[in-house]
C-alpha cells in the first residue's frame, strides 16, 4: 500500500516536472522566435533602403548587405526578390542582379534548376523568371516539356517575363495536338498578360495561316487582349470567316482594341442569325464609340428576341452619354415593342442609381 502511494506521488512529481519543462521550453522558444522576428524586421528596415538606393543609382555602398550570417543573407535575398517586382528599368534590373549575384541568389537558382525534384526546379524557374536571368532560358525551355503542369506553367511564365514569349508560341504550335485544353488556355493567358514582347506578335502573324482554327482563335484573343492595333487588318478579315469561333474571337478582339477599320462589317453582324455575334457586335459598337449604330440599336437590337442582346443594346446606348440617354427615354415611353420599353426603363433606373 505504502509502495503504491510512493509510486503515485513519484509519478505525479515526474509528470509535473515534465509539464513544467515543456512549458519552459515552449515559452523560451516563443520568446526566441519573437526576438528573432523583431531583429529580422529591424535588419530588413535598415537594409531595404540601402539596396533600393543602390539599384536606383543614388548610392553605391552595399556595406550592410555584406554579412556571412545566414539569417541576414536570407533577409537580403528576400529584399532582392521584393524589389525586383517594382523595378522600372533595365539598368535598375542590372544593378539588382549584381546584388543577387553577390548574395548568392544566382548560384542558388542554378542549383535549384539542376535538382531532380520537380518542386525544387519549379522554385528555381520562378526565381529565374522574376530576376529575368536569361542565361537559364535553355534549361527553362526544356522544362516546358515536363509532365508536371506546374513546371509547364512556370516555365511559360518565366519566358514571358524575360521577353522570350516566342518560345511559348513555338511550343504551342509544335505541340498543340498533345496539349490539354487547360494547358492551351493557360499558355494563352500567359501570352496575353505576362509579356510586352513585340517579337511574339511577329511570330504569331508569321505562323497564323499554318495553325489550326483552335490556335488561330487563341492567337486572335491574345492580339486583342494586348491591344495590338497594327494587326486589325488580320483580325477584321476574320469577321467573314466561315468558322463561328473565329468570328466571335475577332469581334471581341476588335472591341478590346477599341478601333474598327470597317464599321459596316460590324453593323452587318447586328442582324446575324447567331445571338452571340449580335451581342459581340454591340460590344464592339460600345467600346469603339460607333454612334452611327444608335438608330440600329434603338430600332432593332432593343427589341431583339434574345434577352442578352436587348440588355447589351440598352447598356450600349447608355454609354453614349446624353444622346444615348435621350434615346433610352424615348424608347421607354414610345417604343412599339413592350420588351424594348421594359429594358429601356430598367437601364434608365440603373443609371439613376449610379452616383454622379
Amino acid at each position: 500500500m505504502i509502495i503504491t502511494l510512493y509510486f503515485i506521488l513519484l509519478s505525479t512529481l515526474l509528470f509535473t516536472i515534465i509539464i513544467f519543462l515543456l512549458f519552459v521550453y515552449l515559452l523560451s522558444k516563443k520568446l526566441y522566435i519573437n526576438h528573432r522576428s523583431r531583429k529580422s524586421k529591424r535588419f530588413y528596415s535598415r537594409v531595404y533602403p540601402v539596396i533600393s538606393l543602390y539599384v536606383t543609382g543614388d548610392n553605391n555602398s552595399l556595406r550592410l548587405t555584406m554579412s556571412s550570417v545566414k539569417w541576414k543573407r536570407d533577409i537580403v535575398k528576400q529584399i532582392v526578390l521584393d524589389i525586383v517586382d517594382v523595378i522600372n528599368s533595365d539598368e535598375e534590373l542590372k544593378r539588382l542582379n549584381e546584388v543577387a549575384n553577390y548574395i548568392g541568389i544566382i548560384d542558388e537558382i542554378d542549383t535549384m534548376l539542376q535538382d531532380k525534384r520537380w518542386w525544387i526546379v519549379a522554385g528555381g524557374i520562378l526565381k529565374a523568371g522574376r530576376m529575368q536571368q536569361k542565361k537559364f532560358i535553355p534549361i527553362i525551355k526544356e522544362c516546358m516539356y515536363a509532365d508536371k503542369f506546374d513546371l509547364v506553367h512556370l516555365s511559360a511564365k518565366a519566358l514571358c517575363q524575360m521577353g522570350e514569349s516566342t518560345h511559348v508560341v513555338d511550343y504551342l504550335i509544335k505541340n498543340e495536338q498533345h496539349l490539354s485544353k487547360k494547358v492551351i488556355v493557360n499558355l494563352g493567358d500567359m501570352l496575353s498578360h505576362k509579356t510586352t514582347d513585340d517579337k511574339q506578335v511577329k511570330c504569331i502573324v508569321e505562323n497564323f495561316n499554318n495553325v489550326s482554327p483552335k490556335l488561330q482563335s487563341l492567337f486572335i484573343e491574345v492580339l486583342g487582349k494586348r491591344k495590338v492595333a497594327s494587326q486589325l487588318p488580320l483580325i477584321t478579315s476574320l469577321l467573314n470567316d466561315e468558322n463561328k469561333e473565329l468570328r466571335l474571337k475577332a469581334l471581341r478582339s476588335i472591341g478590346n482594341i477599341g478601333i474598327t477599320l470597317v464599321d459596316e462589317s460590324v453593323f452587318k453582324l447586328l442582324s446575324s442569325d447567331d445571338w452571340q455575334e449580335r451581342v459581340l457586335a454591340i460590344f464592339v459598337i460600345r467600346n469603339c464609340k460607333l454612334e452611327r449604330a444608335i438608330p440600329i440599336l434603338v430600332e432593332e437590337s432593343l427589341q431583339d428576341m434574345n434577352w442578352w442582346v436587348r440588355v447589351r443594346s440598352a447598356q450600349a446606348l447608355a454609354s453614349f452619354g446624353e444622346l444615348g440617354h435621350k434615346k433610352l427615354e424615348w424608347a421607354s415611353q414610345f417604343h412599339e415593342d413592350a420588351y424594348a420599353r421594359d429594358i429601356a426603363k430598367k437601364t434608365l433606373q440603373e443609371i439613376s442609381m449610379i452616383p454622379g
